[in-house]
């Protein structure tokens, strides 16, 4: 069975929970939105002069958006969240593999400030 979803990991984990409560034998394949472009983040984006519009050309359309404050950070930035999951996942105790990767944009003001990176995935 394949499943694609493009929205929300809340009606994936919602979806999955289902499926297992069920007791079906096998496997699912998830993938959630689309693979980021992690080059464009030490290449083409640049901190203080690239713009949300650079962002979006760039990323596309994040998966969500915020404002975060780090410890080092004197006031709360605006963060874009852009995430990327793919695997199998086991529904009846065989094993399987979910990974995941998220990419937190930040902004200050109207300009790229940075980002944060975090993945699963095996190189």
């Amino acid at each position: 069975m394949t499943h694609h979803m493009a929205k929300g990991s809340a009606g994936l984990l919602a979806s999955l929970a289902a499926l297992l409560v069920a007791g079906c034998a096998g496997s699912i394949t998830v993938r959630t939105h689309e693979p980021l472009n992690l080059k464009a983040l030490g290449t083409t984006l640049r901190i203080g002069e690239s713009t949300r519009e650079d962002v979006l050309a760039q990323l596309g359309v994040p998966a969500g958006k915020g404002r975060a404050m780090l410890p080092f950070d004197e006031v709360p930035r605006t963060v874009w969240v852009y995430t990327y999951a793919q695997g199998t996942v086991p529904l009846a105790g065989g094993t399987g593999r979910l990974d995941a990767e998220a990419v937190f944009v930040y902004f200050k003001g109207e300009r790229y400030d940075g980002s944060l990176y975090g993945s699963s995935f095996m190189k």
